[in-house]
């Protein structure tokens, strides 16, 4: 088996392989982040996913089979634009949405195509985009084609990150960063073994998955390759999560996550990954902005110069929120509506900052 030190070596960073590479013959251009480098200022918009630019039914509609339908308004139809559906919120105005795949509950979300038209539009001359997610990369990469174009994806809570790479000939066009994959490979064992299920897997990671599996404890590690879930089951308390962890190795840590505790090593995180995109692309975190709704982005938050929140899921956003109220801005909308009044304002905060 390849050891951690060549696994860097032999395949690189996604940057590295899309500048040396050419698939059509031509010289190959350099990334886009450096291309922004060149006499700019660089920007980066970070945007977490569920319950920030994608948005699920409530009350009774958030069951599997159920018509769409939230405090502000509910799907009427399909659209008259191929693969959307027509939402009508509560003052009559009509969206076009598109429906996710149905989660592992069966439940489907819903992102707007102005979202998706907004989000996009972020990329430009001195600014970068990257999605965030603490899904499984499972769960992310089936997401891709109802998501926003960025420059980067996160997924597995900070474990791993993905850069758009239009040179590619894969439908994707994207390529997995292995200088960041690599600080963790101490703690996740290696690459190679991604596919092997986790119960049978190399590293102090796996370690503590099967031994918080023989001590009772609900553990998925299902498609995950640098974390795994628990579960509240079997009478465990998820707030003795972190002190169980020190048993088993030093290097873990946790963290909630729609109602679940996420195990990952000390290196990953949204807030590392996020520190370590901005010092790839020479962007200052005062020029960096992050938009969120839960509690499991405070630490991002903490990096960033600025945090649009579209939704306060969680009463430690409102106390993060009341007290730096000059870094904090809360969307007065609700849903849809709060995302779309959300990536105007950041347009408008992004048109300002590229003027100087």
């Amino acid at each position: 088996m390849m050891s951690q030190e060549d696994i860097s070596v032999r395949r690189g960073s996604a940057m590295q392989m899309s500048s040396r590479n050419s698939v059509d013959g031509k010289s190959p251009s350099r990334p886009r982040y450096e291309r922004l480098q060149d006499g700019n200022h660089v920007s980066i918009t970070f945007s977490d996913i569920d319950g920030t630019l994608v948005h699920y039914p409530s009350g009774d509609a958030a069951t599997p089979g159920e018509t769409f339908a939230d405090a502000s308004g509910e799907i009427v139809g399909e659209s008259v634009h191929p693969g959307f559906h027509l939402y009508m919120d509560k003052s009559g105005r009509g969206h076009k949405v598109m429906l996710l795949p149905p989660n592992s509950k069966g439940v489907q979300g819903i992102i707007s195509l102005t979202a998706l038209t907004a989000f996009s539009s972020l990329r430009n001359r001195s600014s970068m985009t990257v999605l965030v997610t603490g899904a499984r990369t499972s769960t992310m990469l089936q997401r891709l084609p109802f998501l926003p174009k960025a420059d980067a994806y996160v997924s597995e809570g900070g474990g791993r990150i993905w850069w758009h790479d239009h040179t590619l000939p894969t439908a994707a066009c994207i390529a997995e960063d292995y200088e960041w994959r690599a600080q963790h490979a101490s703690i996740t064992g290696p690459v190679e073994q991604d596919g092997v299920p986790a119960a049978r897997r190399q590293g102090a990671l796996w370690d503590a998955f099967r031994g918080l599996q023989a001590a009772g404890w609900d553990c998925d590690g299902k498609n995950y390759a640098t974390a795994f879930r628990v579960s509240a089951a079997n009478g465990k308390d998820l707030s003795a999560l972190q002190a169980q962890l020190e048993e088993y190795a030093s290097g873990l840590t946790c963290s909630g996550n729609l109602g679940h505790m996420d195990v990952y090593p000390t290196t990953s995180g949204k807030d590392k990954a996020a520190e370590f995109l901005m010092r790839r692309m020479a962007a200052q975190p005062a020029h960096c902005r992050l938009l969120c709704d839960d509690d499991n982005d405070l630490k991002l938050a903490e990096v960033v110069g600025h945090v649009w929140v579209v939704s306060v899921t969680h009463p430690n956003v409102q106390k993060a929120a009341d007290m730096q109220p000059e870094k904090f801005t809360i969307a007065k909308k609700r849903g849809i509506l709060a995302t779309d009044e959300v990536l105007a304002a950041v347009r408008d905060d992004l048109n300002t900052f590229v003027l100087g």
